[in-house]
């Protein structure tokens, strides 16, 4: 009975924050859903997304706080969700007004330096885990199909590339870095 007094008593203090990010969730599945237009919205581009994503930050830092052990892996969550954050807020709040939208700008490299962060997250929870030799086999074909994807995207994006000269080697490497980010996640 005592533990269950201690229980209960926990979550009173984190009801709130529940219900807050619970709201927040559904805010931002209705307007993803229900949105008619991809016209900018202060009040959702602006102040809802953000939100959601600065809440999403905080779930993770909080958790680092208890996690003991895994600190350090909720840690880098909950700071590469805090850089998408800022990339969001960036664009939402500054860029979406601005008459020209610079490419790279400061919310690409909040976006940018998410990766990072959740790459080494990511590789850490895999070295926390026993690796035996299922595990091992189960890589290897993780690695083949990251490969796979990669050369998939070089396919299609490369001769786009190689054609393109328009466009100055900034907005190009800006441009290619979400795509290999992105493997680079998936094969991870």
């Amino acid at each position: 009975m005592p533990s269950h007094g201690r229980l209960a008593a926990g979550a009173r203090t984190v009801g709130p924050w529940r219900a807050l990010c619970v709201v927040l969730l559904c805010g931002y599945l209705l307007s993803a859903l229900l949105r008619a237009d991809n016209s900018y919205s202060l009040p959702v581009d602006g102040v809802l997304y953000t939100s959601v994503y600065v809440a999403c930050a905080a779930c993770c830092l909080r958790r680092a706080g208890l996690a003991g052990r895994s600190a350090g892996i909720w840690r880098l969550f909950g700071i590469g969700i805090s850089c998408y954050a800022f990339g969001w807020g960036t664009a939402a709040h500054w860029l979406a007004r601005a008459a020209v939208q610079p490419i790279p700008s400061i919310a690409d490299a909040g976006w940018l330096a998410f990766y990072p962060l959740v790459f080494f997250a990511i590789v850490r929870i895999t070295h926390q885990l026993r690796i035996d030799r299922s595990s091992i086999l189960t890589l290897l074909d993780a690695i083949v199909a990251g490969l796979g994807a990669a050369a998939v995207c070089a396919a299609l994006v490369l001769p786009t590339l190689a054609t393109s000269t328009n466009t100055s080697w900034p907005v190009t490497l800006t441009d290619t870095a979400y795509p290999c980010a992105d493997v680079l996640l998936l094969d991870e």
